[in-house]
């Protein structure tokens, strides 16, 4: 049964759907293309993610990401080993961060079948063939588990730090954004929408930074009164949801890299040579 569609902007639509146990959630999106500047593509993404806090069991992104997924060995878990491409493009290694961070797998990249049926974009001309349109999906097998339970308990999980400013500036996002989205072609709402978007970011940032800092010094005064246990319990209950957000470069033969130890000599690297060319003009 269809119980939203909703159009966000000309890039990102929502279609839900509800039965007696699922809660599907279906966002189709057209993602820029790589020549397109980075702070655009930043928030594209960035409102992806908003987007994508919408409630549901099951959560699929699927559509036009102009992203060519590689076979590089870090994308192995995430994104299967068949893809059409050997090396990703700059969209390429967005993509995975995204479904890195909200937990989904790249599902269109895992199964193996001929080449002829992985391509999903041609050139005019016949000769180049790219596979850039993606289905990514969360942890189904998690969620048919627990979807009996989220049917009794309805309620919403609370979020560590997330106290009544933060509910506050959610609100305050939430009003304005559905103001922007009766006209999104009106300036001054867009502008609000933005503005709250910001001030929401920044409030929950802030007040989850607080939260953590007061279980910091309570941990602290633990160890100080031999209570290790309980520090340990502090301690464990403030990292356990914790996502590293992964970066990646690429090297000089445009391998990608995700070591801090090779990113730190890539960017040592790159400044040197930008500052004595520089140097010489």
């Amino acid at each position: 049964m269809i119980k939203e569609f909703k159009d966000v902007n000309p890039r990102i639509l929502i279609l839900t759907l509800k039965d007696k146990n699922f809660h599907i959630v279906l966002i189709n999106v057209h993602a820029l293309t790589g020549e397109k500047d980075e702070e655009i593509k930043e928030e594209f993404y960035d409102t992806l993610e908003e987007v994508f806090t919408t409630v549901g069991n099951i959560k699929i992104v699927l559509g036009d990401l102009n992203a060519k997924i590689g076979k590089e060995r870090i994308y192995n878990n995430l994104a299967g080993m068949h893809s059409l491409h050997e090396h990703s493009n700059d969209n390429g290694s967005k993509l995975p961060n995204f479904a890195t961070e909200k937990g989904l797998i790249i599902k269109s990249t895992m199964l193996p079948q001929k080449d002829i049926h992985k391509y999903t974009w041609v050139s005019p001309d016949g000769w180049h063939k790219n596979e850039i349109d993606h289905v990514l999906i969360n942890n189904i097998k998690h969620c048919t588990t627990d979807c009996k339970n989220n049917n009794r308990n309805k309620g919403k999980e609370e979020k560590p730090g997330f106290n009544q400013i933060c509910e506050d500036a959610v609100q305050k996002r939430k009003i304005a954004r559905e103001e922007w989205l009766k006209d999104t072609n009106n300036e001054e709402r867009t502008a609000d929408f933005s503005r709250r978007r910001k001030e929401a970011h920044n409030i929950i940032r802030c007040e989850k930074r607080k939260y953590i800092q007061n279980i910091m010094k309570d941990a602290e005064q633990d160890f100080r009164l031999n209570r290790t246990r309980d520090m340990y319990k502090r301690i464990n209950g403030i990292k356990r949801d914790f996502k590293k957000k992964e970066r990646f470069l690429k090297d000089d033969d445009g391998m990608l890299i995700n070591t801090e130890k090779e990113i730190t000599e890539k960017r040592r690297n790159y400044f040197n040579e930008l500052l004595n060319h520089l140097g010489t003009n």
